[in-house]
């Protein structure tokens, strides 16, 4: 590409970034409101009561449900955090963490994930339902597989500092904090959308997309799926979010295909940044990736093999958004 067309490249995604990043601030704000009003007002005390007694099937201490409970509402950074801070006070073994690890990256941001996956038009009954219990069932086969062969028992190391204890935030920090993160994600989305029209010039998108669409293909899902599926699984819901919302209002799904699309993605998403985040808290690497990813796979083929297109309506209609 010459400089001229490298220059309208920028401007170009500029503004298509700054549309659909406004698109998502209007998903992503008034979920962190809410949350942020929930905790302020302990409101997570009540979700840790009803996980605990769950948790301890999977012989894992009371504190366990604090950590779950705060990955599910704020994201697996907030359950690194408060592990962090309980991990001092409470001895996890690596089978522990590892087994926590695993179940937080199926449920995490669960108040956002979910409002964007709707947009993207999941049900969300459906997708929270679906991913608690992947997340047990993952849960619970780490659990048992370690214990029966005595694998990882020793007590869990995490790479950071042991002296870890996160700093109070003030009202304007905490302001700042937020307006930081919104705007990361704006900086990500312009990224992103350069890149792919950078690459889509030289056509290198377009033959890998081409691979990956063989081979949803083969199990019944349309052409032209890969550019959804590949910014979910690379980026996760939350930061590739207005990319998703993007690719899907430019093509025409069924309703079963939608279907699909956001039950993989609920599943298969940020296999990397979140993947990297739960091993500072001491996880297994090999179990993290192998298991989250392995389950996600299973659970995406049988509901392919056990919804059938007959069973939701698959009249072609376009996104509404």
């Amino acid at each position: 590409m010459n400089s001229q067309t490298l220059k309208a490249v920028f401007i170009t995604t500029f503004f298509a970034a700054t549309k659909t990043y406004i698109e998502l601030l209007k998903l992503i704000v008034p979920i962190l409101i809410l949350v942020k009003v929930l905790i302020y007002f302990n409101g997570l005390a009540s979700l840790d009561t009803l996980l605990a007694p769950i948790l301890s099937t999977l012989d894992l201490p009371v504190e366990a449900a604090i950590i779950f409970a705060s990955s599910l509402a704020t994201g697996v950074q907030g359950g690194v955090i408060m592990y962090l801070s309980l991990s001092q006070e409470v001895a996890f073994s690596t089978s522990q963490v590892t087994t926590l690890a695993v179940m937080m990256l199926f449920v995490h941001s669960l108040p956002i994930e979910l409002t964007i996956s709707k947009r993207l038009g999941g049900n969300i009954l459906y997708l929270f339902t679906l991913r608690m219990l992947v997340a047990y069932a993952a849960g619970f086969m780490l659990y048992h597989f370690h214990s029966h062969f005595g694998l990882q028992q020793m007590p869990a190391v995490s790479p950071l500092a042991v002296d870890f204890i996160p700093n109070e935030q003030t009202f304007s920090e905490e302001l700042l904090s937020h307006a930081f993160y919104l705007l990361t994600i704006f900086s990500i989305i312009y990224m992103l959308l350069t890149f792919r029209t950078a690459m889509g010039k030289i056509l290198v998108t377009t033959r890998m997309n081409h691979k990956i669409d063989r081979m949803f293909e083969k199990v019944g899902l349309k052409k032209n799926i890969a550019e959804v599926m590949v910014t979910g699984l690379m980026l996760g819901i939350v930061y590739g979010g207005s990319l998703l919302i993007q690719s899907m209002k430019e093509q025409t799904f069924s309703k079963y295909e939608i279907f699909m699309i956001v039950t993989f993605l609920s599943l298969m998403h940020s296999v990397i940044e979140d993947t990297l985040l739960v091993l500072l808290i001491g996880a297994n690497l090999f179990d993290v990736l192998f298991v989250k990813n392995f389950i996600g796979f299973i659970v995406f083929f049988v509901a392919i093999k056990l919804v059938s297109k007959q069973a939701i309506k698959t009249t072609e209609r376009p996104m509404q958004m």
